[in-house]
């Protein structure tokens, strides 16, 4: 199988970006938005650095904080033109949603390109990083797709919402798999899979069932960046 190709999209901050986080937060203030304890299927994103502190450490740590943040807001960027949100963020991890609040058809398809292109913009940001003398960033890729429970914090503004379950749980779990695995690779869930457009036209690699508690084993599936 071969690699599939896609448009890199611009850096700047789009329209869209704006018209897409108005949305959802008018949506939210208003009322018209009430999933409290509802269930809904979508699909979640895991982004998260590795050993921010460890890379701090060996070089300049202003240019590296600099030069995560840039990333991050890349990264913010390309959830937002894919119709995603940004449920939870730190100094170095993000999780996103897309399928909801706004249900779309397509939402696990738009997560792995999110996914997809975050690793391919990394692998040149490391080639410029490695050229200089300096440490690759490492970064974890997980998606899931499943039934997740919904709900935001009454009378709170729309950042507040939040989600859960074992489908967020799986998806934490995957990108955690990039600790100790090669470094351009996402990981997947079966359901993900199943959902995406044309799977064959990706590299995609079933790895089989890995346990992710005593009790509790997933389906997982590593998509590749094939140069």
């Amino acid at each position: 199988m071969t690699a599939v190709t896609m448009k890199q999209p611009k850096h700047s901050k789009s329209p869209e970006i704006d018209q897409t986080s108005s949305r959802f937060a008018q949506q939210m203030l208003s009322g018209d938005v009430d999933l409290f304890g509802q269930t809904v299927y979508a699909s979640v994103l895991y982004a998260d650095i590795r050993d921010v502190s460890i890379l701090a450490s060996r070089c300049d740590h202003t240019h590296e904080r600099r030069q995560l943040n840039a990333f991050y807001a890349r990264v913010q960027n390309l959830v937002h033109e894919h119709g995603g949100i940004i449920n939870r963020g730190s100094d170095d991890a993000i999780m996103a949603l897309f399928g909801t609040p706004t249900p779309t058809l397509n939402h696990a398809q738009k997560a792995t390109e999110v996914a997809f292109i975050i690793m391919d913009q990394l692998m040149s940001l490391n080639q410029r990083r490695m050229q200089r003398g300096l440490c690759p960033i490492r970064i974890g890729l997980g998606v899931n797709t499943g039934d997740m429970l919904i709900g935001n914090v009454p009378n709170s503004k729309w950042h507040n919402y939040s989600v859960m379950g074992k489908t967020v749980d799986a998806a934490g779990f995957l990108s955690d798999l990039n600790r100790t695995t090669p470094i351009h690779t996402v990981y997947l869930g079966k359901e993900t899979v199943r959902s995406i457009v044309a799977p064959n036209s990706w590299d995609i690699e079933q790895l089989g069932d890995m346990p992710m508690t005593e009790e509790t084993a997933v389906p997982v599936y590593a998509l590749l960046h094939t140069i």
